[in-house]
């Protein structure tokens, strides 16, 4: 039987956290996103309970949990706010990417002072650039790699000490010729500069822009498509359990107004119409919370996962924005004011939602992974096993 029940050490770590968000996130979550950053303090809390190396496995310097409790673990802190989550995690993608795609001497050599700070640069102006459509290259000069090329939100960046950058070396179809690079922030022709975007602002999104910068490229992967592939259904799930629970921690805030506020001699969450209202908030994010659980799982049982991720990843996004939308509703128009914490919720799942691909890219990924080439040869003529394993 699928069991999605916690170790003892697990639930002892989640309860933790969740004492830690509601006792330092939350009460700093609107100064964060004035101010565009987390709180030194509240950072070092987090770093003490050795959080940040979630998800990462012991051979790596991580704490061994595996996925599913670093995507508990995210869902929990979103709840109170989903930016200082992101800017909290100071190893992030980059190094499950150095993880997936380097080799043993390259995840000891790079990985192993757990002090540093990563971030990892894939998003560009072409939405599509997630899909393998990207503008950055790095080309071989003198023995080493070169890149050029812009990355846009890419959190924690001026920051960071390292970067892990996605650029293409060579003609090829989707991720087939896309390769990753260690990046020195601070080697000559890297430029970072902070954005001001709409949400997840405590996570510092920059611009990064490179201009003759020398990479590393991590070689250890004996299929780079695929280990690319597993990378972003990773990076999907952990944002897919971050929507989640950032509206989740919308829709308590709307519920608890509901029950204190009267109207006609009673509270407005005693009118049926409201009432339905928050029955289908729980029913979108229990859905999408199940999905998110079943890939985590498949993820950390080494199954593929790419169908179950961006299942997760649509649902995920698809819930999050009615449900913080509707908690803005619920509070009328006071709901849109700054001073309310349903609308930071609203503005962060919609960042969140396009953070490693837009819902549409998922889209498409689920669908070359069900009825795509794959599915007509010899070897995965069965379409429906896979249908029946997502």
């Amino acid at each position: 039987m699928i069991s999605f029940a916690c170790s003892e050490d697990e639930q002892s770590l989640l309860d933790t956290l969740g004492r830690f968000a509601q006792n330092q996130v939350i009460s700093d979550a609107r100064a964060a996103d004035r101010r565009q950053s987390v709180d030194p303090v509240v950072r070092a809390a987090y770093r003490d309970m050795g959080a940040h190396l979630l998800g990462l496995p012991e051979s790596a310097g991580g704490m061994g949990f595996g996925l599913s409790a670093k995507i508990l673990a995210e869902e929990v802190l979103s709840r109170s706010d989903a930016a200082q989550a992101v800017g909290l995690d100071d190893l992030g993608f980059a190094a499950q990417a150095v993880v997936a795609l380097g080799s043993p001497e390259q995840i000891t050599r790079w990985l192993d002072d757990t002090d540093r700070v990563w971030a990892f640069a894939s998003t560009e102006a072409d939405p599509a650039a997630h899909l393998g459509w990207m503008a950055t290259t790095a080309r071989r000069e003198g023995g080493a790699f070169v890149l050029n090329g812009a990355k846009l939100c890419v959190f924690n960046a001026d920051r960071a000490d390292r970067l892990v950058v996605l650029a293409r070396t060579a003609d090829g179809e989707g991720l087939a010729g896309i390769d990753a690079f260690v990046v020195d922030t601070k080697a000559s022709g890297v430029q970072i500069s902070l954005e001001d975007r709409m949400g997840l602002r405590a996570g510092r999104p920059c611009r990064v822009q490179l201009e003759g910068a020398a990479g590393e490229r991590l070689d250890g992967a004996a299929d780079t498509a695929a280990a690319l592939t597993r990378l972003f259904d990773i990076g999907r799930v952990v944002n897919a359990a971050r929507m989640v629970g950032a509206a989740r921690g919308a829709m308590g805030f709307a519920v608890d107004y509901a029950q204190d506020r009267k109207a006609f001699g009673k509270p407005i969450c005693a009118h049926q119409g409201l009432a339905f209202f928050i029955a289908d908030m729980e029913v979108a994010l229990e859905s999408a919370r199940n999905l998110v659980l079943k890939a985590a799982w498949q993820l950390d049982s080494g199954a593929d996962a790419t169908v179950a991720s961006c299942n997760a990843a649509i649902c995920a996004c698809e819930a999050a924005v009615k449900v913080t939308v509707d908690a803005v509703q619920v509070f009328g128009g006071a709901g849109f004011m700054k001073d309310m914490p349903v609308e930071r919720y609203m503005r962060d799942v919609r960042t969140l939602g396009n953070a490693l691909g837009t819902p549409e890219d998922h889209v498409a990924v689920l669908g070359e992974a069900l009825y795509g080439p794959q599915s007509m040869s010899p070897a995965g003529k069965d379409s429906s096993k896979k249908v029946a394993q997502a």
